[in-house]
């Protein structure tokens, strides 16, 4: 009743001492008898066949010639030799396990190989796959990333390269793994495919800035002669342990050019880090001669590279995150009564400063505070201001001087202004040869 009971038994529920039966056909059988064997006169193969036990092992394949009734063939000992082994080393640029998130990436497997019989072709068929995601990565045309290589190896052990070409735009932050596959005539004979595996992984780094001015760390600072700009820079997907280098370069948001301090010199900051783990933070400082840059807005791109090799890039001119603006006023002074440039030498005199401002953050609120000065003598003879929360980047604001005219014939009043946001300045202008600002007492 056990006769041929192992045909249909799974994997570790094979009876021994079930018996094998060859005889008739697919549609007529015809009934044991063990006086015969259980094997008509032929030539047989037999292979093994694959299962947990002897996985990663070579299968057995053997031909066996049955003569005789009744009779046992001895086939000697069988032992399963260790198989085809692979084992598989994943690097970008430079032999390291990065990459740059670019269009067109090359990534190259080195596939070291034992246990394959000289002289017969093979293939390796390599898949990257996703390690945060589990699923393979896929290229612009929505497919699987493979490559294939041949090879017909002249020695057992050996080395063979797989190269994937593909973009990885859209990997930065990610880490790739390569999955190979080794078959011989169609047939798979050995697998490496080990998500964990730090060996076959390549890292896609990822950086992102936020730069502020290092006096309160706010997104806007005053174009004087000593501004210091820090850059935090997150990373994220690096190789802990190796030395990496951040780059940083200001850049006219207005222009896409390089920022230049006052001596016409590009503003650029280094800084260097050495990572223990894969994510965290780095500051890069810029410390320039900001004088020229009132009205005009920064914007700090970075580099990470690892000698000599570009891995990851933030260089985005309109990220709000890596700006900081530089507010400028202009101002107009005239007699608050007529609008002219001129008031009298006597007593209650009014003169009305219209402060033109710009680069400044709509729904701030901003303090506008002025300086009635005689331009001869640079002596403040009035003070006056208000505040502002513009709705735009640029208006007008309006700050009146009430001054006593008397003895100051002859004499030129300046408006100097400066604007502040919370405390802070944020821009001044105070040029006491600036005719706009200037208000006029005749002589006598």
């Amino acid at each position: 009743t056990r006769t041929n009971a192992n045909d249909s038994a799974g994997e570790g529920t094979w009876d021994a001492s079930a018996g094998v039966w060859f005889s008739g056909t697919a549609d007529s059988q015809t009934a044991p008898d063990d006086s015969k064997g259980a094997l008509p006169y032929d030539t047989y193969l037999v292979e093994e066949l694959p299962c947990a036990a002897n996985q990663g092992l070579r299968l057995v394949s053997m031909t066996a010639r049955v003569t005789r009734d009744a009779t046992t063939v001895d086939l000697g000992t069988v032992d399963d030799d260790q198989g085809p082994r692979i084992a598989t080393t994943l690097t970008g640029e430079g032999g390291e396990h990065l990459a740059e998130a670019a269009e067109h990436v090359e990534l190259t497997d080195e596939v070291e190989y034992e246990n394959l019989v000289p002289g017969k072709e093979y293939e390796l068929t390599g898949t990257l796959m996703d390690r945060e995601t589990g699923k393979a990565v896929t290229g612009a045309d929505g497919k699987a990333v493979t490559a294939t290589a041949r090879l017909t190896p002249k020695l057992s052990t050996g080395k063979a390269k797989v190269t994937f070409e593909f973009d990885a735009t859209g990997l930065a932050g990610h880490s790739v793994v390569a999955f190979e596959e080794l078959s011989q005539g169609g047939k798979a004979v050995a697998t490496h495919a080990d998500i964990d595996d730090e060996g076959q992984t390549v890292l896609f780094p990822k950086i992102g800035t936020t730069a502020a001015d290092a006096e309160d760390g706010s997104h806007d600072a005053a174009a004087d002669d000593d501004v210091t700009i820090t850059d935090t820079v997150e990373y994220e997907s690096l190789v802990p342990g190796k030395e990496y280098e951040l780059t940083g370069t200001l850049m006219d948001r207005e222009t896409g050019e390089a920022v230049k301090d006052a001596k016409g010199e590009r503003v650029t900051a280094t800084t260097r880090l050495t990572p223990e783990e894969p994510s965290g933070k780095a500051t890069v400082t810029f410390r320039f001669d900001g004088s020229d840059l009132a009205g005009r807005t920064v914007v700090a791109f970075e580099e990470l590279s690892r000698e000599g090799h570009v891995y990851a890039t933030h260089s985005d001119l309109s990220d709000e995150g890596q700006s900081v603006a530089f507010p400028q006023v202009r101002t107009t002074a005239s007699d608050a009564g007529d609008g002219d440039k001129v008031i009298d030498a006597a007593p209650s005199q009014r003169v009305a400063d219209t402060v033109s401002y710009s680069n400044v953050t709509p729904g701030t609120e901003y303090r506008v505070r002025g300086h009635l000065l005689d331009a001869e003598t640079g002596k403040e003879l009035a003070t006056a201001e208000t505040t502002v929360t513009p709705e735009s980047a640029e208006g007008t604001a309006e700050v009146a001087f009430d001054v006593d005219g008397t003895g100051l014939e002859g004499r030129k009043l300046v408006c100097t202004e400066e604007l502040s946001r919370a405390g802070k300045v944020v821009a001044t202008h105070a040029d006491l040869k600036d005719e706009g600002q200037t208000v006029s007492l005749p002589g006598i």
